[in-house]
């Protein structure tokens, strides 16, 4: 059972309790989100399995979590980032570029009360190991997705009509890279509005990182 360090909404330590008395109760915990760019102004995104039962195969952040009970934000970070895309970051180098509290709640699809009250923590880290080099996790992602930063950003607004991009996925446990197609819809953006919405911040703050 994993277990949690849950805080006041500004971040003063209460207690330690387990993840599912977490999200039973609406405790605050903290959360980490780790976006990897590459020098050539590209991002990577995961697919979600599509045998979740929450988003499946929806593109969202590189590798995302919680801090486990006694993690600091830069081991959290670090092992998100192993466990999901099996990519080993140099955490080191990661530029934080958003925090605050988050909060929804909503029914999951099997009807259970879910509460969400997270502290969270944004991270940019460039890295550039080859696609086909990210041995993620099947039970979590369907594949990983590196798109160009402005091109995405150009096709959340609206402004072109098609998005491609590079992914690597499995076949018999074995990577491979091919060209993909992008739709608006493959983006999760549930409660956020619109995909540009959802997303549109966190790639012009990725923008910045190369200027």
């Amino acid at each position: 059972m994993e277990y949690l360090d849950t805080y006041t909404e500004n971040g003063e330590f209460i207690k330690t309790a387990s993840r599912k008395e977490a999200h039973e109760k609406g405790l605050w915990h903290k959360t980490t989100h780790c976006w990897i760019v590459r020098s050539d102004g590209k991002i990577l995104f995961q697919m979600r399995s599509k045998k979740l039962n929450n988003n499946p195969g929806r593109l969202y952040t590189t590798a995302s979590g919680h801090v486990l009970a006694g993690e600091t934000l830069e081991e959290a970070l670090h092992r998100e980032a192993r466990e999901e895309a099996g990519a080993d970051i140099n955490t080191h180098g990661a530029t934080l570029i958003e925090k605050g509290p988050f909060k929804v709640d909503f029914t999951k699809t099997d009807g259970t009360p879910y509460k969400d009250r997270a502290l969270y923590h944004m991270f940019l880290v460039e890295d550039n190991h080859p696609l086909a080099e990210f041995n993620f996790q099947e039970e979590e992602l369907e594949g990983i997705y590196e798109l160009d930063i402005k091109d995405t950003l150009a096709f959340l607004k609206k402004e072109t009509p098609t998005l491609q991009g590079m992914a690597v996925f499995k076949k018999e446990g074995q990577p491979y890279t091919e060209k993909v197609n992008i739709s608006l819809d493959q983006f999760q953006f549930e409660n956020q509005g619109t995909p540009y919405e959802k997303f549109g911040g966190t790639l012009e703050k990725a923008l910045e990182y190369f200027n």
